[in-house]
C-alpha cells in the first residue's frame, strides 16, 4: 500500500474512533448501523477542531501536528472511560447479516455510485472558482508555510481576487489541509467519504420508520438527487454542511422522542459541526430549537429543557465565534468585510426572495429529481385522507430551515438565490426524504409489506 494510501486509512480509522469515543462519552447508546456513520462524521469534525486548536497555540501545521493532534483529540475521551465502555458496549459484536434480493439490489447500486463518487473526487482537479480561490488555496499555502494565516490573505497579487469562502469554510480548508498532508495532490477525496458516510446515515434513520424495501428505495432517490450528487464529489462547503445539519436535526428529534439529554448533547455536537463549516448555519439552528422548544419543555421540564436547548445553541455559537471572532480578530491579518454585506430586514425583497427561490430553485426537477414534489404531494394527500400531518416536528424543521434560508437571502447581499439558497437546499433535502417515509401513506404501504412477508413466512 503506497504511503499516501495507508496514511489516509490510518487518518479515517483514527477520526473514527475520535467519534465513537465523544458519543461514548456522552454516554448516547446508539444501534450500530446509525453509530458508525455518525461517529465518522463527528470524528471528522472534531478532529478539524484539534488541529485548530493546535494551530491558535503557535504550533506549525504538519503531518505530524495532525497525528498528533488526532491522538490526543482520541484519548480525551478515556477520562470517562467506564461510560465508554458502557456505551459502546455490543459493537464488535458479530453482526446478524440477513440480506434478502432487495437489500443486495440496492446494496449494489448505491455501492457503484459510492465507487464513482470516490473514483472522481480522487481523480479529478478542483474545478470551482470559489474552491481554487478560496478554500484549496489558503489550504494548499497552510500546507506549505505551516499556518492557515499565510501568504495568501497578505500577498498583495491575490488581493480582490478571493473569493469568499476562505472566510467562512474553516471545516473544509482544514479537511483539505489535512489532505495535503497526507500527500495526496487533489485532496477533495475526503467530500466522497463525507457524501457515503450520510448516506449511510440516512439509510439507518429510513430504515427505523419504514420497511427496508421503501427505505432502499427512498435512499436510492436521495442518493440520485442530481444537484447533491454532483457535490458529493465536488469541492464546497455545502454538502458536509448539510450533513452536520441534518444529523443534527435528526437526533435532537430522537432525543426529544426519547426524552434523552445525552442525545440533546450529541445533537449539539452535530449541529456544532455544522456551524463550524457554514457562517449562517448558527442562524438556522436557532429557528430549528426555537420551533421545537415548546415540546422540549413539555417532555423535559423547563429546567432541563431550557439547558438542552441552549446547550446546542451554546455549543453552535462557540463553533461559529472560534473561528469568526478568535481568529478573525487575533490571528487572520486580513478580515472580511461582513458587516458591509448586512442589510436591513425588508418585507417586499424578503417576498422576492421567496418568490424566486420557489420559481428558479425549489421547483426544479432538474435540481432535486422529484423529491420536492414527491414530498408535497404526500404530505397534501396525507393532509386530505388522515386529516393530519405525519411527523410535525420534522415538518417544523424543514419550515424553519426554510426560512432561515429566505432571511439569509433577504439581509446578506451576497447571498444570491440561484447559488447561495440553491446549494442551502441540502440541507432541506433529506429532511424531506426521511418526512416522506414517516408520512402515513408510506406506513401504510410499510405495514402493508411486514403483513406480506409474514404470511409468506408462515
Amino acid at each position: 500500500m503506497k504511503s499516501d494510501a495507508l496514511l489516509l486509512v490510518v487518518t479515517l480509522l483514527m477520526q473514527w474512533v475520535i467519534g465513537l469515543g465523544a458519543v461514548g462519552a456522552i454516554g448516547y447508546r446508539l444501534e450500530r448501523k446509525t453509530l458508525l456513520p455518525l461517529s465518522l462524521l463527528l470524528g471528522m469534525f472534531l478532529h478539524s477542531l484539534s488541529l485548530f486548536g493546535a494551530q491558535l497555540a503557535g504550533i506549525p501545521l504538519s503531518l505530524q501536528t495532525m497525528l498528533v493532534s488526532g491522538t490526543v483529540t482520541m484519548l480525551l475521551p478515556l477520562v470517562r472511560f467506564s461510560t465508554v465502555r458502557a456505551t459502546l458496549a455490543g459493537l464488535f459484536d458479530v453482526p446478524r447479516i440477513r440480506p434478502t434480493l432487495y437489500d443486495v439490489v440496492i446494496a449494489g447500486f448505491v455501492g457503484y455510485v459510492g465507487y464513482m463518487v470516490v473514483w472522481a473526487s480522487w481523480y479529478w482537479p478542483v474545478t470551482p472558482f470559489d474552491a481554487m480561490a478560496g478554500i484549496d488555496l489558503v489550504a494548499r499555502y497552510a500546507a506549505k508555510d505551516g499556518m492557515i494565516a499565510n501568504q495568501v490573505f497578505t500577498d498583495p497579487s491575490v488581493r480582490g481576487m478571493l473569493s469568499n469562502q476562505p472566510f467562512y469554510a474553516p471545516f473544509a480548508m482544514l479537511m483539505q489541509v489535512m489532505m495535503k498532508l497526507i500527500g495526496y495532490p487533489y485532496t477533495q477525496i475526503w467530500v466522497s467519504i463525507v457524501a457515503i458516510s450520510f448516506w449511510w446515515f440516512v439509510w439507518s434513520a429510513l430504515r427505523r420508520v419504514v420497511h427496508p424495501l421503501l427505505a432502499g428505495v427512498l435512499l436510492v432517490l436521495f442518493v440520485l438527487t442530481p444537484e447533491m450528487l454532483g457535490y458529493s464529489y465536488i469541492l464546497q462547503t455545502d454538502f458536509a454542511n448539510a450533513a452536520f445539519f441534518s444529523i443534527g436535526c435528526f437526533i435532537l428529534l430522537r432525543a426529544i422522542d426519547e426524552v434523552s439529554l445525552p442525545g440533546m448533547a450529541v445533537a449539539a455536537l452535530a449541529f456544532a459541526g455544522a456551524c463550524w463549516s457554514r457562517t449562517e448555519t448558527p442562524l438556522l439552528v436557532v429557528l430549528v430549537v426555537g420551533m421545537c422548544l415548546p415540546r422540549i419543555l413539555r417532555e423535559f421540564g423547563a429546567v432541563k429543557g431550557l439547558a438542552g436547548s441552549l446547550g446546542i445553541v451554546a455549543a453552535s455559537s462557540t463553533a461559529f465565534a472560534l473561528w469568526n471572532i478568535v481568529f478573525f480578530n487575533w490571528y487572520l491579518p486580513q478580515r472580511p468585510s461582513t458587516a458591509e454585506q448586512l442589510r436591513g430586514f425588508d418585507l417586499g425583497r424578503f417576498a422576492e426572495v421567496v418568490g424566486s427561490s420557489w420559481t428558479s430553485v425549489i421547483s426544479s426537477t432538474e435540481l432535486w429529481g422529484w423529491a420536492v414534489w414527491l414530498f408535497l404531494g404526500v404530505l397534501i394527500v396525507d393532509a386530505i385522507i388522515n386529516r393530519r400531518i405525519a411527523q410535525p416536528m420534522l415538518i417544523g424543521m424543514i419550515i424553519a430551515t426554510f426560512l432561515g434560508l429566505f432571511l439569509v437571502g433577504t439581509i446578506f447581499s451576497a447571498a444570491i438565490v440561484e447559488q447561495t439558497l440553491r446549494r442551502g437546499m441540502f440541507k432541506v433535502i433529506p429532511l424531506m426524504i426521511v418526512a416522506i417515509a414517516g408520512s402515513g401513506l408510506v406506513s401504510s404501504a410499510s405495514s402493508t409489506l411486514y403483513s406480506w412477508e409474514a404470511g409468506r413466512r408462515s
